[in-house]
């Protein structure tokens, strides 16, 4: 199983980086000194509103605008990340539309959050959008991937909210125990697909906890108001069956990522013991659904308690 596991990564790792092109064109622009900030603006001003199409095409370092609501967050190192490259291109919007209405949503709800959790940081866009819509709100951000925790902590820094927003070499899974994972990846970009079921050789230890010890561990019993936000790559269900307890107490509202590889049954009878509603996140905002299930063009799920009027909180 671990040698099935290693094997899919390495496969995942190849097939996302273009089978080599990825890097031989990042290098090609790195060097050429025709193709900077001006002739990549320039070119995105001729497609207007169609520069979404460019969105895969490399840029050299510059710091990203994103726009969310009223709020601006800044993204460092756009040549590695590809989501602050992403938005560059689709004119300080998430893509598609779905991904940014999350955004939106996710930033409404932080206001009237005492606590944020972001298992699955990566580069932090929620993390920092959850301080930046409230600053009085205490934000925790985890991830496994050393290389993503370096990446969230510059954008910590850019968008000054390090007195809000602490962030953690932390996996969060259904048992306690440590995994390895690369120190670097020689993708031309972060890796968003690698999760705690990945096996590597070689690497940095990463301690795992479950959602209840960590609830323990941070003393969460004084807090109320929890907003969760869980993208990990299809291991949601590990998540949960370990966070039942805090689950009960806390009835957090969680933003989810849901993949066709998602152990979506299980999710969907834990949360419907536990009196959660579903709301799949499309281009205009949520629809309520009776269960969940993988969808076919959207990936984000928010779960609000019954005692929740998500309706109210939303302003809808």
């Amino acid at each position: 199983m671990g040698k099935n596991l290693f094997k899919k990564s390495k496969n995942i790792n190849c097939k996302n980086n273009w089978y080599g092109l990825k890097i031989l064109i990042k290098n090609f622009v790195s060097v050429t000194p025709f193709y900077n900030k001006l002739f990549a603006s320039l070119i995105k001003k001729i497609f207007g509103k169609n520069s979404y199409k460019l969105r895969r095409l490399p840029i050299k370092n510059l710091i990203v605008d994103l726009k969310v609501n009223d709020l601006i967050i800044y993204l460092n190192n756009p040549v590695n990340d590809h989501i602050a490259k992403e938005i560059w291109w689709c004119n300080s919007q998430r893509y598609p539309l779905c991904d940014h209405k999350a955004l939106e949503i996710f930033a409404s709800l932080a206001r009237f959050s005492d606590c944020v959790l972001d298992i699955g940081c990566n580069n932090g866009i929620f993390s920092i959008i959850a301080a930046k819509s409230n600053p009085k709100t205490t934000v925790y951000a985890f991830d496994i991937l050393p290389v993503a925790l370096e990446l969230i902590n510059k954008n910590i820094i850019t968008n000054n909210v390090a007195d809000i927003v602490s962030s953690r070499l932390l996996g969060i899974s259904d048992l306690n125990d440590n995994i390895i994972m690369p120190f670097e990846d020689y993708n031309s970009s972060i890796p968003t697909s690698y999760s705690t079921n990945f096996k590597f050789d070689r690497g940095i230890n990463v301690k795992l906890i479950t959602l209840d010890n960590l609830s323990s561990i941070f003393n969460f019993k004084e807090m109320k108001n929890f907003l969760i936000k869980i993208d990990v790559e299809g291991t949601e269900d590990n998540i949960f069956k370990s966070g039942v307890e805090f689950l009960l107490n806390k009835k957090p509202i969680i933003l989810c990522e849901i993949l066709n590889r998602s152990n979506s049954k299980f999710i969907n009878k834990l949360l419907n013991k536990l009196s959660f509603k579903f709301y799949l996140i499309k281009n205009n905002g949520l629809e309520e659904k009776k269960e969940i299930k993988p969808d076919k063009f959207y990936r984000d799920w928010l779960f609000v308690h019954k005692d929740y009027e998500i309706g109210k909180l939303l302003n809808i």
